[in-house]
């Protein structure tokens, strides 16, 4: 196997580093810069995030989530609750998007 020195290694590590943390790890830790202003402006709305960034606001998490799901698929989003209080919705996304219609 090849060993990479130098400047490849400082790439290499940087890929292997974005690739160890999940899509919707990488969106939360953008979300929670934009918690404090989004509490003034869509306290109450879910976000959908795709690549870090808000791409659209919702009523309900079960409109967030089909909506994230048709736009990018299963994994490639998450959905985030714009309150003050710490929620978890890994649980409700996975049962909302697997419940039958």
């Amino acid at each position: 196997m090849a060993r990479i020195s130098g400047r490849g290694t400082v790439i290499m590590t940087a890929v292997l580093e974005k690739m160890a943390t999940t899509q919707a790890d990488r969106n939360y830790e953008a979300f929670k810069g934009k918690l404090p202003k989004l509490l003034s402006t869509h306290a109450g709305k879910f976000a959908v995030m795709h690549d870090e960034e808000i791409v659209e606001f919702f009523d309900s998490l079960a409109d967030a989530v089909r909506f994230g799901a048709m736009t990018y698929g299963d994994t490639n989003f998450s959905v985030q609750e714009v309150t003050s209080k710490n929620v978890n919705l890994g649980f409700y996304s996975y049962a909302l998007h697997n419940a039958p219609n």
